[in-house]
Formats: structure tokens, C-alpha cells, sequence
């Protein structure tokens, strides 16, 4: 594990947005109205702290069987994935979910980010498999990201955006880490997420 994870987590470490349409009054006209389509701006919805989801598990793959970490750091909101994949021909997938849902308003648009990073498993690329994370809400997908995706390692800030159904005043949101089979390595790519937070949300 390199050293820049682990003074981020070190109880984890392990190996050594619309703008409303305008309106004028004309000269001799009466004022005109907003469009019916404009767009307003409401309160965002509030992804509850990571005590509140549910617990990380693996639900496909096989882990390894060391002690690496896979779970909420909950004093920083931050998911950590260190788990290693054991199976030389199957994916192995890691899950956690809002639980409950939290509130949002139906048929709203809500654009949000989060902050991503990822490191190579040992520390090397040479010894760590790739892998593939998601973030869902209501069970389909909004973004998809990869690890080693040609550039270095960083943190870098991920956007996002939802339509929340017409008919639906909660939703989920789930992030979902997929590792590829190790092919003889003896590591997987790590990541650590921090919580969505959403900034601009409009409602027609």
C-alpha cells in the first residue's frame, strides 16, 4: 500500500445546474410571463453520512483471505476498498447502499460530485489488477469510472447527474467497485470515495 493511502486512512491501510428564463415588459405590450418549461431552483437532496448505509459487502467474486480493508471510514465519509481478488477467472464486486433512501423531489434534476482516487495494489502496476467503479442511484447506473485511466494517480472530482422518477420522493444510492480477475498478481487496484454531495437542483 503506498504512503500517501495510508496517512489518508490509517486505520484501513494495508500492505507494506439551469438558469431561469427572464422577462421583460414591452413598450406597449403587458408585461409577458416565464415560459411553463423554466426551470427552479429547490433545496438539494442530502446523502446521509456513511453510518447510514448499508454495510459494505462482496457480493460476486471470490476476496482474498487477507485482512484488507473494504468499508465506510465514517469519521471522514470516505469508502475505502483494499480487498484483494482472489479468482483468476471471475470479477469480484464490492456493494454499499443508502439504507434507508433519502428524500428527493419528484421529477427533479439534481447535479452533484464526489471525490475520487485510486492507487495501484503493492504499489505497482506490475503487481495489481484493474478495476471498475460505479455509482448507481435507484439501480441504474450514472457514472462509471476506471482506475489507471492513463494518467497518474490523484484525487480527481467526479460529476454527476439524476433525474429523480415523477413518481418517487426517495431514492437510493449505491457505489459499486468491480475488480478484474488478478491474472497472477498478487494485488488489486485500491480506491477511496468520498459521499456525493449535490449543489444544484431544479424542478420544472
Amino acid at each position: 500500500m503506498a504512503e500517501a493511502a495510508e496517512r489518508l486512512i490509517p486505520e484501513l491501510s494495508r500492505r507494506s445546474v439551469v438558469r431561469g428564463a427572464a422577462w421583460t415588459v414591452p413598450v406597449v405590450a403587458v408585461a409577458t410571463t416565464a415560459p411553463a418549461f423554466a426551470a427552479s431552483a429547490i433545496p438539494c437532496p442530502v446523502v446521509p453520512p456513511s453510518s447510514q448505509w448499508s454495510a459494505t459487502t462482496i457480493t460476486s467474486g471470490t476476496p482474498s483471505s487477507k485482512v484488507d480493508g473494504y468499508a465506510w471510514d465514517t469519521a471522514a465519509d470516505k469508502w475505502i476498498v483494499y480487498k484483494d481478488n482472489a479468482s483468476s477467472s471471475t470479477t469480484a464486486m464490492v456493494l454499499a447502499t443508502t439504507s434507508p433512501p433519502f428524500a428527493v423531489v419528484p421529477g427533479s434534476t439534481n447535479a452533484g460530485s464526489f471525490t475520487f482516487y485510486w492507487q495501484y495494489g503493492n504499489g505497482a502496476a506490475s503487481q495489481s489488477a484493474q478495476g471498475t467503479f460505479e455509482v448507481l442511484l435507484n439501480g441504474s447506473t450514472v457514472l462509471t469510472t476506471l482506475t489507471r485511466p492513463g494518467t497518474t494517480q490523484a484525487f480527481t472530482t467526479q460529476a454527476i447527474s439524476f433525474v429523480a422518477p415523477a413518481g418517487s420522493s426517495t431514492a437510493t444510492l449505491t457505489y459499486r467497485y468491480t475488480i478484474e480477475p488478478p491474472a497472477g498478481k498478487p494485488a488489486s487496484d485500491d480506491i477511496v470515495v468520498t459521499k456525493v454531495a449535490f449543489g444544484s437542483c431544479t424542478v420544472h
